[in-house]
C-alpha cells in the first residue's frame, strides 16, 4: 500500500495558486478599466452607449477565448508546445 503524504498536494496548490492569481489579476484590471474608460470616452463624445450592460458584459470573455484560440493555433503552427 502507498503511503500518501500530505506535502504533494499542498505543494501543487502552492504552485498552482500563485500562478492563477498572476493570470486573473491582469484580466479583470483590463476587463475593469475598460468598462469604465470606453463609456467616458463616449460621454466626452456626446455619443451614447446604446448595447446593455448584460451584452457588453457577456462580449468580454468571449472575446478573450477567441484571442485565446487564436495564439493556440498560431502556436501550434510554429512547433512549440500546446499549452
Amino acid at each position: 500500500m502507498r503511503n500518501l503524504s500530505p506535502a504533494g498536494p499542498l505543494g501543487l496548490l502552492a504552485t498552482i495558486v500563485p500562478w492563477r492569481l498572476l493570470a486573473v489579476g491582469p484580466g479583470s484590471q483590463g476587463g475593469t478599466a475598460r468598462c469604465v474608460f470606453l463609456p467616458v470616452l463616449f460621454l466626452t463624445e456626446g455619443r451614447r452607449v446604446t448595447a446593455p450592460l448584460v451584452l457588453r458584459a457577456d462580449l468580454l470573455p468571449l472575446g478573450g477565448l477567441r484571442r485565446w484560440g487564436a495564439r493556440r493555433q498560431a502556436l501550434r503552427g510554429h512547433g512549440e508546445p500546446d499549452a
